[in-house]
């Protein structure tokens, strides 16, 4: 039911308006018509269905002259909210180093124009967000300040030009993560060790961390480890054992820890 409102038109006589609504753009079966209106503004007095709807006026004076009738402007109904966005990267419970991730979402189309709001908060609630974003045009956007190491939720709304909001997307989190796990500390067999056996068991301390850890290890004959003759880039567990027959020699060992970012 929206206000119409034109200007006023001064005449020798006293004027009133007529108005016509019509869906379509000849307004030759108006939707709504009025023959008498004294005021040069109008509230339309019965609910329109959503939908792009044409209006005009004109004016007729107290001897029944009618002007032409206005062009006909627009106007768009939209009572109905946009579709919720769908949350694409980074995937949920996602691990990075990067402290300002690309977010990026579905595009949501609707009868009129839609932008986008978005949070990022450190809490589940997200009732007090560390990003907030009233008015994003595309469907993806970089943090545009470092966050600190720690988990965070983050939602899509979309909004329409009517000013309907979408219901926010389910939160989803990542966590940012950009400090390196502790180094191991080898264990078995100890440093200077000499043993019979070719295929050694290689034991180190269990490193915890705020995310999941595995480990590489390196076995060299070389104190620079310039030629490993045996390289693990993924061990899950604290220990590993030697998977191809050593030749007698001096070998040098070490392990790493790597987590889940």
């Amino acid at each position: 039911t929206p206000w119409l409102d034109w200007s006023t038109v001064t005449d020798g006589t006293a004027v009133h308006y007529q108005l016509q609504v019509d869906d379509s753009a000849d307004c030759l079966s108006p939707v709504v018509s009025k023959t008498w209106l004294n005021g040069s503004s109008w509230f339309v007095d019965t609910v329109l269905p959503d939908g792009v709807y044409y209006w005009r006026v004109r004016a007729v004076d107290a001897a029944g002259n009618t002007s032409a009738w206005t062009s006909a402007w627009t106007f768009t109904v939209d009572t109905a909210a946009p579709a919720v966005p769908t949350l694409v990267t980074p995937a949920n419970e996602k691990v990075t180093t990067d402290s300002t991730p690309w977010l990026d979402w579905s595009t949501v189309t609707d009868a009129t124009a839609v932008h986008y709001q978005l949070q990022v908060d450190d809490s589940a609630d997200c009732l007090s967000p560390v990003v907030s974003k009233t008015w994003l045009n595309g469907s993806s956007w970089t943090v545009d300040a470092a966050l600190p190491d720690g988990v965070y939720y983050w939602r899509v709304r979309a909004v329409d030009a009517a000013g309907n909001a979408s219901a926010w997307a389910s939160a989803w989190t990542f966590r940012v993560d950009t400090t390196a796990p502790a180094v191991p500390t080898p264990l078995t067999p100890a440093n200077g060790k000499v043993t019979t056996d070719s295929t050694p068991w290689l034991d180190w301390s269990t490193v915890t961390d705020a995310t999941a850890v595995h480990y590489q290890v390196q076995v060299d004959n070389s104190a620079d480890f310039s030629s490993p003759v045996e390289s693990k880039t993924w061990v899950n567990s604290s220990w590993w054992t030697v998977t191809t027959a050593l030749s007698d020699g001096v070998y040098y060992w070490r392990v790493r820890a790597v987590d889940a970012a």
